[in-house]
């Protein structure tokens, strides 16, 4: 059967109030049988009805602990279901429900902080809030202090309103890196906040960083990370999101990873997500990994000097981190590298054309007819749209109009931070 909560009258021994000078109401759910029954729908459950539970999980808390606070129908989730997994939980699951349940019962300190700063949120932008630390696709992150004065870092999902198990996707990373030097350990939790605590870390996003000082980063903290990378793989399922930001590089005490998660996907793939966050061949090189078009001269000058700094370095981490690879007994498929021999062939061939005076004045030159040849085929199409699809036409005419203002540069100038500008 499927689980109701039906009752608008809660089911609350009336001797006991519940606490509200801490901000916090004591007929929350059980930590414990929210932790279970975030668990229960992380592994039991299909897409729909685990979004479902996440939604919730509050809710369908107090329930199961005897208070009944909404209408709530949940198909697919039965308690017998629930009772059977409960009882007969695995050793692995039984470690996943504890983890969530410290994590859960750890959060009380840091509640009026976050309601303070997401009341602010309603008002104002993240970066304009006291504390405000960086923010990203999915979520803001904040400083918080525990009752000790020890500074935290609070990241606060986006999706606080449709929460989904977006939430769990960290914790169960975290779980998995859990004591891993270099990997963010995670202090508190909180479903229905959507809000989770971690460690703050010292460094600052590698896009922070020009590419002269990557290639001063000394052995000593790429072997480090080599190892992280390797605990990483051998702890499996870590997925390492590549953003700019989430890799954190400190001169003196080397490289942290914020903002992982649990995937059934990530294995080998996490040491290529790093080495693309840190020496980005993506963007100075494009997805084709080529050499390529602008009108601007000044561009391959740029480029030269980036492949000048992040080839030696490039090297040099994949061969810190193949040697380290063998003496741990990991075999060659284990990280991938072979993935990053070819970023380092493709930084090679465009070193060897950049060289070429000849190619470069082809290059120029094709990229002006390029740019000539768009005006054409969007004055054209222009000359072909129906009228009363203003929108393409006012989209066309945009375009005709960034194009004849003249080329843009490739990257933007006096800078070799990773900041391509191809709007072309």
């Amino acid at each position: 059967m499927s689980i109701e909560v039906s009752t608008p009258t809660p089911v609350v021994d009336p001797t006991i109030q519940p606490d509200l000078s801490s901000g916090i109401n004591d007929t929350r759910p059980n930590a414990e049988t929210e932790a279970t029954l975030a668990v229960f729908a992380k592994v039991e459950l299909k897409a729909q009805d685990k979004d479902k539970v996440f939604e919730h999980l509050g809710s369908i808390g107090l329930h199961l602990d005897g208070i009944v606070v909404s209408d709530i129908k949940l198909p697919g989730f039965t308690e017998d279901d629930y009772g059977y997994f409960e009882s007969q939980k695995s050793p692995e699951e039984q470690e996943m429900v504890e983890y969530r349940t410290t994590l859960l019962q750890s959060y009380e300190p840091f509640a009026d902080q976050i309601a303070r700063i997401k009341e602010e949120l309603k008002a104002k932008p993240a970066i304009d809030i006291k504390g405000y630390i960086a923010a990203g696709n999915e979520s803001e992150v904040f400083k918080v202090v525990d009752g000790q004065g020890v500074e935290y870092a609070a990241r606060i999902s986006r999706y606080a309103d449709k929460k989904g198990d977006h939430i769990d996707s960290y914790p169960e990373g975290t779980l998995r890196g859990r004591g891993i030097d270099g990997l963010e350990q995670l202090v508190a939790l909180s479903y229905t906040e959507s809000v989770t605590i971690g460690e703050l870390l010292k460094g600052k996003g590698l896009e922070k960083y020009t590419t002269a000082e990557i290639a001063a980063i000394p052995d000593e903290h790429f072997l480090m990370l080599a190892d992280t990378l390797l605990d990483s793989v051998a702890a499996g399922g870590i997925s390492v999101d590549g953003n700019d930001g989430n890799v954190l590089y400190d001169p003196e005490h080397g490289f942290s990873i914020v903002d992982y998660h649990s995937s059934s996907y990530a294995g080998n793939k996490v040491a290529y997500t790093l080495s693309s966050s840190i020496f980005k061949t993506h963007y100075w090189l494009g997805p084709s990994k080529e050499l390529p078009s602008s009108e601007f001269k000044e561009d391959y000058e740029t480029l030269g000097q980036v492949v000048e700094d992040i080839l030696p370095a490039y090297e040099r981490w994949l061969n810190i981190l193949n040697d380290r690879r063998v003496e741990r007994g990991f075999d060659e498929d284990a990280l991938q590298t072979y993935r990053m021999a070819e970023d380092i062939t493709a930084l090679k061939l465009v070193q060897e054309q950049l060289r070429d005076t000849a190619e470069i004045e082809m290059l120029i030159s094709q990229a002006h007819r390029e740019r000539q040849d768009s005006i054409v085929r969007f004055r054209n199409r222009l000359s072909h749209e129906d009228n009363e699809a203003v929108f393409l036409r006012t989209n066309l005419e945009e375009k005709i109009a960034r194009l004849e203002k003249g080329p843009a540069r490739l990257f933007q100038p006096s800078t070799l931070k990773p900041s391509r500008n191809d709007n072309r």
